[in-house]
């Protein structure tokens, strides 16, 4: 450290910035913040800080300690902020900051998060979506099991209840495509807003937990259907649904590989190997990414200086490797299920091999489907408690919002529903679905076809159920 001009200086200055010693991370990390920021230093802040990084070098000489007017008439002189000294103890300052008050001058940032996607509501929401769906996969999945229904056969109240779960299912099934559909456009909103503005910075937290939840939301989805798909209709209208949410699925996780490299953390990241390696061109590459991207609340700010890189990296691994899963589970289904690709060999029926695959795909799918909710659900809250662990009193995911109570109330209609049909039964709950023109009927005992998930369809949608007019 460089000594600075003895005969300039007050006497109780040292002569080194070297015997600057800090402790009181509140005051260094207010310091470091401002810094960050506006720039526009408090006199007194400054005052504060020389008191508590001189007081063991005052006590140790034995000087006397100096009024604060003379402190702060030394940090006004310009030609005093020049010193090497003064240099030296800012230096000194945000050394102790990044290596010991980290956790206190990220709690002064003023971090935001992400509670469109992240916020304790939506979190509820998540978690009641992927309890009711074990819950539905679990009835359905006996239901479609003989073996199981040999077993249950006399026992009236699981036949009631499994009657109040196939029953309700539409209803759930569409709230959950609804649903998937929302968040995967809320999704493309952000990344949207960066394809708009190339000064804005997309946030780690936001680009990569929305894209996660956007995936996460798939699954349950997926789970439903394909318990149900021996009972569902308007096949037809369903798979022109599927169509649209994988075309938006495609397009978010485009947009996610093409915008992972810019984003605050991964920027601060580089930035932070570059100043280690000493390289002077990627500093100033990175550096000008920060700088020119409109950061006025510091939220790219804090990334750069509070987001473990591990965490990162791990959090980039889980969601490239669900986006695999999904694109495998998509081929093997449109090939060797669909044989959408037309290959002769997947086209015969009577392969054995190929038709058993074919006749117990809904209980593979579900059953990776499943895996894959609670999975992608479980490396979320992980994350989410990782970014979060560090943020301050502006974080807002632990808020509730008035979307997030409207996202929750989607899945009151389907508890209530599946409540009625079990007290009513299926008759009376469903005829007062619909107007006193019509009623339900039960319908003569049809075999049902899987028609969204076999090879082709047989039938039509007037074989799995009978409405007919009341006789006035």
């Amino acid at each position: 450290m460089a000594a600075a001009n003895i005969s300039s200086l007050p006497s109780w200055l040292p002569t080194n910035a070297a015997l600057v010693h800090f402790s009181n991370c509140t005051l260094a990390s207010q310091f470091y913040a401002q810094s960050q920021g506006s720039g526009d230093l408090l006199v007194h802040q400054t005052t504060d800080l020389f008191y508590d990084g001189l007081s063991d070098f005052w006590a140790a000489n034995n000087i006397t300690q100096p009024r604060p007017a003379q402190v702060i008439s030394f940090l006004v002189d310009s030609e005093s902020l020049d010193q090497p000294l003064v240099l030296g103890f800012v230096k000194q300052l945000f050394t102790f900051v990044e290596n010991e008050c980290r956790a206190d001058y990220c709690k002064i940032l003023p971090w935001q998060g992400n509670a469109d996607l992240n916020g304790r509501g939506m979190l509820v929401s998540y978690f009641v979506q992927a309890i009711l769906v074990t819950f539905y996969m679990i009835v359905l999945g006996l239901g479609r099991l003989k073996t199981s229904s040999r077993m249950f056969k006399n026992w009236p109240k699981y036949e009631r209840v499994l009657v109040a779960v196939q029953e309700s299912t539409k209803s759930f099934l569409d709230a959950s495509m609804l649903f998937c559909i929302v968040v995967l456009v809320a999704s493309l909103y952000i990344f949207a807003r960066a394809l708009d503005d190339q000064n804005v910075l997309i946030t780690t937290y936001a680009q990569f937990s929305s894209t996660l939840v956007s995936l996460f939301t798939l699954f349950p989805t997926l789970v439903l259907h394909s318990c149900a798909s021996n009972h569902l209709r308007r096949g037809g209208f369903r798979q022109c649904v599927w169509l649209f949410i994988g075309c938006l699925t495609i397009v978010v996780m485009a947009l996610f590989l093409n915008g992972m490299s810019v984003s605050a953390a991964v920027v601060g990241i580089r930035l932070y190997k570059a100043s280690k390696t000493h390289d002077q061109a990627a500093l100033d590459k990175e550096s000008a990414v920060l700088n020119q991207a409109a950061d006025s609340e510091r939220q790219n700010r804090w990334e750069v200086d509070c987001v473990d890189p591990n965490i990162v990296y791990t959090f980039l691994d889980v969601i490239v490797l669900v986006m695999c899963l999904i694109t495998v589970f998509t081929v093997i289904y449109l090939a060797f299920v669909k044989n959408v690709f037309r290959i002769p060999f997947f086209g015969l029926k009577g392969y054995p091999r190929l038709n058993k695959f074919r006749k117990i795909w809904w209980c593979v799918s579900a059953s990776l489907a499943f895996v894959g909710m609670w999975a992608s659900l479980g490396a979320f809250v992980y994350y989410r408690i990782n970014f979060n662990k560090l943020a301050g009193a502006t974080n807002k995911d632990n808020e509730w919002s008035f979307g997030q109570v409207l996202a929750l109330s989607t899945w009151v209609p389907v508890v209530v529903e599946l409540l009625f049909i079990g007290n009513k039964g299926a008759i009376v709950a469903l005829t007062g679905q619909m107007s006193d023109k019509y009623q339900v009927v039960h319908a003569p005992v049809v075999e049902h076809v899987d028609t969204d998930m076999s090879l082709t369809s047989h039938g039509d949608d007037g074989e799995k159920g009978k409405y007919e007019p009341v006789v006035m």
